[in-house]
């Protein structure tokens, strides 16, 4: 993913599904909170096709079931297995995954708890 830094240049970011790190620019380092916030956010809209959303515009507390972005059982499926297999992390089912996909945040805080972070 391309990205402008503050400072007006370019620079690329990918992430690296071993751990909550990333590449940038081809070095490894940790991915922080908000930056797993944002990968998540990228992936909730490329990977469930949400045709016309912007990644900026899902709030990292907004719900992601019902009234919130309208995702249904089906999306949350889908959305576990690219957790999996991008992120290395697996997302439990039943009651623990509910709470879970409460929001981008519950996700990424699930994701950095597994991981030991």
């Amino acid at each position: 993913m391309r990205t402008r830094s503050s400072l007006g240049s370019w620079y690329a970011f990918e992430p690296d599904p071993g751990r909550s790190r990333g590449v940038l620019n081809g070095l490894s380092l940790p991915m922080k909170n908000a930056q797993l916030r944002a990968e998540l956010k990228r992936l909730i809209v490329t990977e469930l096709n949400l045709k016309g959303r912007h990644p900026d515009t899902i709030g990292d507390d907004a719900p992601l079931f019902g009234a919130g972005l309208g995702l249904d059982s089906l999306d949350a499926l889908q959305l576990a297995m690219v957790i999996e297999e991008k992120l290395g992390v697996r997302v439990p089912e039943g009651d623990e995954a509910r709470a879970i996909f409460q929001s981008v945040r519950a996700i990424a805080d699930h994701i950095e708890k597994v991981r030991g972070e």
